[in-house]
């Protein structure tokens, strides 16, 4: 008991000796220190510091320390020793872009001649080791490793670790890679981790306590805080590359909380923080950290490699999302800061451009990227990981333009089988489909086979996931990656008539992937402007391929349990969502036609397309162009439709011209079926046409040369499932007035011409004579105009719009490119509002059954392919209570429009449909001289329930 208790008594006077020598350094004058001892430790503080006077941020600017009297050391560690350290973590990105020092010489100080080998560390040793760490010398290096892996040994309890005054060295000597303890690395980390937080806390209660003598500089904090930042953003990123992203993410959380005085380098958990949640497609989190990091940086003053950080992982989380206009705003940012030697920003750039369907851009990139690589190459310092990388990316460009270019195709091959041998995990699995795809273009079924073959034994190898934050077996990149082997898998065993057993397997396959894809897409949140699920042709290639394999295999019986498939996607839309619209089925669709009406449901994939025709005696599904084989003509078309006709332009030679690029389009768009219902002159609705992109569906022309626009009653369906929840939408309430108002109307508003983004617009054209011609089928008591400075903003949102029949809005349109909906519409301002009416105003609006907007490109917006009309003005009208909208992607002609209107009106107030009005108005148009090109009345569409008469 009493060698207990002597043991006991040892170790606490071991303990008050430790705590007064690590306490006396910082307060000699507090712990009643002898005055020449004192003195004598002032004057050591005050001299030059062997180590250097300067900290190093992690974007290597140096961080001034103070010197003289008071003025601890431990602000301070050399930044040859930082940068060595910094470049030795792989993961951290900038650590090369520090430069090194000259290297003061470090005196090895004195130890005690008898100490015990177990003993806790002293400072002397610590400085010591550190000392040759940072010589340079190889050996001096080496023996520093050895000594600091016995010295991390020896600190067996909080107790024993390093004195507060030698504190950063021993964190500089854990960190450094020891080659001979590399399994050892992760608890090294923590230890680093641990001491770092020891001394923190030791420091913040010194700078608390603030007594006379003590200096505890914010330099102090910050060199400690940086040390332990390092060891947990080296353990968060060798958790992602284990595949735990859940336990990263945890640790970069803790890593923000914990190290405060970190600096920029909290910048870089941060955003490492968001990345991780990126990969591990926890989205709404990623966002709200990605919310929290962006407020971070604007309240300090980030190093350039934090800023190119925040801006690349800002352009994937977007890219993800399928948001392309944000991805590329964001990655202009990162180009900016990237350097012209920065490979990895340029390579990314060349995805970013492929996602955005900008090929021939990405092979001009990839192709100037590859004349500097051949000019590297003959100095003998080629990159052959970035060869590959490009290879790959200029590959699948080519290969997505050869349906229009057959010349590509070899290329793509050749840059394909190139890169092939040096890729892993989910990179190899698209690059094995893409060879594929081009073998079974140019007729080499067995090279497809073979493929598919490849592909298949990839997927079922351990190593798919890939290396690093890449490996989640569940992520949507493997998902998709499979999907698009599987895919190839069905074109070929469909290709050769395999037996139904093999083709039951590719389909239970490909059925869950895609099944895959809609779970993580239900994770996605709902954000303003919608996103873009089937932006990309990947996951289209998925759903096509599969509803093509399931109808190989059952025939015509499988059709609608097919379009169920594509009903699944439809229903997740954000309009969708937002109208809580059920998932329909196809007796349902068939319930919203009208008599004699036929419902075509588009899916375009890139090689092929399937498009449903439904109607009500049956249900019918036919391949159509695939988009890369389409765009083309599609995109020529367009632009010369959207073009309007030059005065001194041969009319007959340009209607030639229109009629055969349009004649083009629709040979490939427009299944047989749907000709055959075209010929006959009976109404259409459409939906899913916009995974082409913007195609001008009512000016194609039919067999006989006449636009379909004028032929048939069209209406365009955001998706099935909204057009179900508008049918079901309650009707407006009775008005209280007496007489009803059948035409609400804003036109020519006074715009305010000093704001940015409306003075340059010109005035609208409006005379009494107008408004007489545009609402002549009313009366003057059911019908209201405001023009001039009348037509402001707050009437709108004052008036009784949801007792009215027709709200037609005949102003100018305005973009501004920095908000998630960038169009509005220009009225005049008021006494609270700037006269300009965003999406998220509208939709706070009681919007009509049907709302005419005669404004330029009110129903463009961001691309969101997948999602359904949320992200421009005609989701938000619908969202606002308007049944039916009609609108236009392009820029209008303003006396067109008024004349198309009023022969639209003319119609709907004897009782028409909105889309069997414009369908007569569009004919009288096309008959009349002056209106006959199709410019002035194609491009106007209906949107939503257009077959229905205006209650």
């Amino acid at each position: 008991m009493r060698a207990r208790r002597r043991r006991h008594l040892h170790a606490a006077r071991i303990r008050g000796r430790r705590e007064q020598r690590r306490t006396a350094v910082c307060s000699p004058r507090a712990r009643g220190l002898r005055a020449p001892r004192r003195r004598r430790r002032a004057r050591e503080l005050a001299e030059p510091d062997p180590l250097g006077a300067a900290t190093v941020r992690c974007d290597g600017q140096p961080v001034a320390g103070r010197r003289g009297r008071g003025r601890r050391a431990l602000g301070t560690m050399n930044r040859a020793a930082s940068a060595a350290l910094l470049c030795a973590c792989s993961s951290w990105p900038v650590g090369g872009a520090l430069v090194a020092a000259r290297e003061p010489a470090l005196r090895r100080t004195q130890e005690p001649a008898s100490r015990a080998a177990d003993a806790a560390p002293s400072a002397a040793e610590w400085t010591n080791a550190y000392g040759d760490a940072s010589s340079g010398d190889p050996a001096r290096v080496a023996r520093a490793l050895r000594a600091a892996a016995a010295l991390i040994a020896r600190t067996r309890e909080p107790a024993d670790g390093p004195p507060l005054e030698v504190l950063q060295f021993a964190c500089a000597l854990a960190l450094l890679p020891d080659p001979a303890a590399t399994a050892a690395r992760p608890a090294r980390l923590e230890w680093v981790a641990r001491v770092a937080a020891q001394g923190l806390a030791e420091l913040r209660a010194l700078a608390a306590d603030a007594r006379d003598g003590v200096a505890v500089t914010p330099e102090s904090l910050a060199a400690l805080a940086v040390y332990g930042a390092l060891a947990d953003h080296e353990l968060a990123l060798a958790e992602c590359a284990s595949g735990d992203l859940a336990a990263a993410a945890r640790r970069f959380e803790e890593a923000l909380a914990r190290w405060t005085e970190a600096g920029d380098w909290r910048h870089l958990l941060h955003w490492d923080l968001v990345d991780t949640l990126r990969v591990d497609e926890r989205w709404r989190a990623a966002e709200r950290a990605a919310g929290e990091a962006r407020a971070a940086l604007a309240t300090g003053s980030p190093g350039r490699e934090i800023e190119l950080r925040a801006a690349l992982v800002e352009t994937r989380l977007e890219l993800d999302l399928g948001r392309l206009e944000l991805a590329a705003r964001h990655f202009a940012r990162a180009n900016a800061l990237a350097s012209a030697d920065d490979l990895a920003t340029q390579l990314e750039f060349g995805a970013l451009l492929l996602a955005s369907d900008q090929e021939d851009p990405c092979i001009e990139r990839m192709d100037a990227l590859a004349a500097r690589l051949a000019l590297d190459a003959r100095a003998g310092s080629v990159d052959a990981e970035v060869d590959a990388q490009l290879a790959l990316r200029r590959g699948i460009a080519l290969a997505a333009g050869a349906a229009r270019d057959p010349a590509r195709r070899a290329r793509a091959a050749a840059d394909i089988e190139r890169a092939l041998p040096r890729l892993a995990g989910e990179q190899r699995l698209v690059a094995l489909a893409a060879r594929g795809e081009l073998a079974l273009d140019a007729g080499d079924a067995a090279g497809a086979a073979s493929c598919a073959a490849d592909g298949l034994a990839a997927l079922a190898s351990a190593t798919i996931a890939g290396p690093g934050a890449q490996a989640r077996p569940q992520r949507t990149s493997r998902v998709l990656a499979a999907g698009g082997v599987h895919a190839l898998r069905a074109r070929v065993a469909v290709a050769a008539h395999a037996p139904d057993a093999e083709l039951a397997a590719i389909e239970h396959a490909l059925e869950a992937s895609w099944r895959a894809l809609l779970a993580a897409w239900d994770e996605l949140p709902e954000r303003e402007g919608g996103l873009g699920f089937l932006q990309y042709g990947a996951r289209r290639r998925i759903l096509v391929e599969l509803c093509a394999l399931r109808l190989a295999r059952r025939g015509s019986a499988d059709t609608e349990a097919s379009l169920a498939l594509v009903l699944d996607a439809q229903v997740r839309g954000m309009l969708a969502r937002a109208l809580h619209a059920p998932p329909p089925t196809a007796g349902e669709a068939r319930a919203l036609l009208s008599p004699g009406q036929m419902l075509l449901v588009f899916v375009a994939g890139p090689r092929r397309s399937l498009v449903w025709c439904i109607d009500a005696q049956r249900t019918t599904c036919e391949p159509v162009a695939g988009r890369d084989e389409l765009r083309p003509a599609l995109e020529a078309y367009a632009a010369l439709l959207a073009t309007p006709p030059a005065l001194d332009e041969d009319t007959a030679a340009r209607r030639a011209r229109l009629r055969a690029s349009g004649a083009r389009v629709a040979a490939k768009l427009i299944p047989e079926r749907a000709r055959t219902a075209i010929a006959a002159g009976r109404a259409l609705a459409l939906t899913g046409l916009d995974t082409f992109g913007s195609v001008p569906f009512e000016a194609l022309p039919d067999a006989a040369g006449v636009a379909l626009g004028a032929r048939c009653a069209i209406q365009r369906w955001p998706s099935l499932p909204v057009a179900l929840a508008l049918s079901r939408r309650a009707a407006p309430p009775a008005p209280h007035a007496a007489v009803r108002i059948e035409l609400l109307a804003w036109a020519a508003p006074r715009i305010d011409a000093a704001a940015p983004l409306t003075r340059e617009l010109p005035l609208i054209p409006f005379a009494a004579s107008d408004w007489q011609h545009l609402s002549r089928p009313w009366p003057k008591s059911r019908k209201r105009l405001w023009s001039g400075a009348e037509a402001t903003e707050d009437a709108l949102a004052t008036s009784a719009l949801a007792a009215a029949g027709i709200l037609h809005l005949q102003v100018h349109g305005v973009a501004d490119s920095a908000r998630l909906r960038p169009r509005a519409l220009a009225l005049a301002p008021g006494a609270h509002e700037d006269g300009l009416l965003w999406a998220d105003e509208i939709e706070r609006l009681q919007a009509p059954p049907l709302v005419v907007l005669a404004s330029c490109a009110a129903a463009h917006g961001p691309a969101r392919r997948g999602d359904d009309a949320v992200q421009h003005l005609v989701g938000a009208w619908l969202r606002a209570g308007a049944r039916c909208v009609v609108a236009s992607e392009h820029a209008l002609d303003h006396y067109a429009t008024l004349e198309l209107c009023a022969r639209a009106y003319e119609r709907i107030a004897k009782g028409a449909g909105t889309a069997e009005a414009l369908r007569d108005a569009r004919a009288q148009l096309a008959a009349a001289e002056r209106w006959s090109d199709p410019f002035y009345w194609g491009l106007v569409q209906v949107h939503g329930l257009g077959a229905r008469r205006t209650p």
